[in-house]
């Protein structure tokens, strides 16, 4: 099956709700270090898709994967040894809480919402994308390098629930 990407609409935010809260329950918070109730949650992606940064997978017109996209970034981004450190905030994109549904694994989804990204980031004729990812979410990190993402470093970032630091490597796909 035919995986699709697209930009998620106003019209789609009950599927895009129930599509998150079906696949809440899959993740396994401690290799993400994402904290349940706190992040992410259901208004982390209404807001985006307000914003016009949430975009979408679909197998079939049902939703299998999400991601956000947009410049917003940790501070701690100006202090890693990107390729072009010189790159301004509107210069480079950054992924955000890319979600699958287990349901689909081996389908391609995110190499999918990673393809979308890049059509995104040259779209607003960004030179980057970069992310940070828990050090311990080995299948992200290995997803990420094989769509071409080269590690650049491992940093101490803040912790969803600001109670503390979460071990990050960042990566960074240049354009």
């Amino acid at each position: 099956m035919e995986v699709k990407t697209h930009l998620a609409t106003a019209k789609e935010k009950a599927a895009v709700v129930a599509f998150f809260n079906k696949v809440m329950p899959q993740i396994d918070y401690p290799v993400v270090s994402w904290i349940p109730a706190v992040y992410p949650v259901v208004a982390d992606v209404t807001k985006a898709l307000t914003n016009e940064e949430l975009y979408l997978a679909t197998i079939a017109d049902e939703i299998v994967g999400s991601v956000i996209l947009n410049h917003a970034h940790e501070a701690e981004y100006s202090e890693i040894a990107w390729e072009d450190r010189t790159l301004s905030d509107t210069e480079f994109l950054v992924i955000h809480t890319l979600l699958a549904d287990h349901n689909y694994k081996g389908q391609g989804i995110g190499k999918s919402l990673l393809a979308c990204a890049k059509e995104v980031a040259l779209a607003k004729q960004c030179q980057a994308i970069r992310l940070d990812v828990f050090a311990a979410n080995l299948p992200a990190k290995s997803l990420y390098e094989k769509c071409g993402y080269q590690w650049r470093e491992r940093k101490e970032l803040r912790a969803f629930d600001d109670r503390g630091r979460d071990t990050c490597d960042l990566y960074e796909l240049i354009l």
